[in-house]
């Protein structure tokens, strides 16, 4: 059985040119960690224990990083020098690399998704208090795109980052992949992108395998998307307001 991931958007006449690219030209975007509703989004804590050893190797990576074109003469004499120094006043070394590493995460775009439909609460906060839509996409761990999804991890405690030891795409999947525990009803999934960064992202026209639309989006706004669909090979249906509990019902629409 196919599995999906869902996006929930909303639609208004501010925003309805650019929703309208994730059907017209295929296109989700990835967002910077500063666009985040949640302060405690990509939170975490700072673990700088290293020996010596590791604290020069990693300074001798970040001067290649910074000087490409630099010897190995220049970067020993460096590290001999200035970075003995900085290795002497450990505060003020912790206070470097963090912000290193803060710009680095910085850098990185988000797109995160979800494998719940018909949750009320995503709904109300995401979907325009059920005036908005939910996107269907089919889950292929073979597509390059949505393949590299990953799950987020819920947690009382901020993650421990360690930037001396932990590689980079360790730190950043500590960083983006874990959220609070109060969010994990969301059962969110995100997609990172460490090289091109936030902005816009093209995805396959085979992903896009559905619309939801909310029990309160108007007639109008569902023609606009169904008009935004035309041409391509997607279902549609309704969340419907369940008869006897706090439920919505996902419905298929012709």
């Amino acid at each position: 059985m196919a599995e999906y991931l869902y996006k929930y958007r909303s639609v208004t006449r501010n925003n309805a040119e650019w929703i309208s690219r994730i059907f017209t030209h295929l296109e989700l975007y990835f967002s910077p960690v500063t666009q985040f509703n949640d302060p405690f989004d990509c939170k975490f804590s700072y673990n700088f224990d290293a020996s010596d050893a590791e604290k020069k190797r990693y300074l001798n990576a970040r001067l290649i990083e910074r000087f490409p074109n630099a010897d190995r003469n220049f970067r020993r004499a460096w590290i001999k020098t200035k970075g003995a120094a900085l290795l002497g006043r450990p505060e003020e070394f912790a206070n470097t690399m963090e912000m290193q590493n803060n710009a680095l995460l910085a850098e990185i775009g988000v797109c995160s998704l979800t494998r719940i439909p018909n949750d009320i609460l995503m709904w109300s906060h995401y979907a325009d208090c059920h005036r908005g839509f939910c996107i269907q996409f089919l889950d292929d761990d073979s597509d390059p795109f949505i393949g590299r999804a990953q799950e987020v991890i819920y947690s009382k405690d901020y993650p421990v980052l360690n930037p001396i030891l932990d590689e980079p795409t360790t730190k950043a999947e500590k960083a983006f992949l874990t959220k609070a525990a109060h969010w994990s009803y969301e059962q969110e999934w995100r997609i990172l992108d460490y090289e091109l960064g936030p902005g816009a992202r093209h995805f396959p026209s085979r992903l896009l395998r559905g619309v939801i639309f909310g029990c309160r989006m108007g007639q109008q706004h569902r023609d606009m998307v169904r008009h935004w669909c035309d041409g391509r090979n997607v279902s549609f249906f309704e969340a419907q307001e369940a008869s006897r509990k706090y439920a919505l019902d996902i419905v298929p629409l012709t």
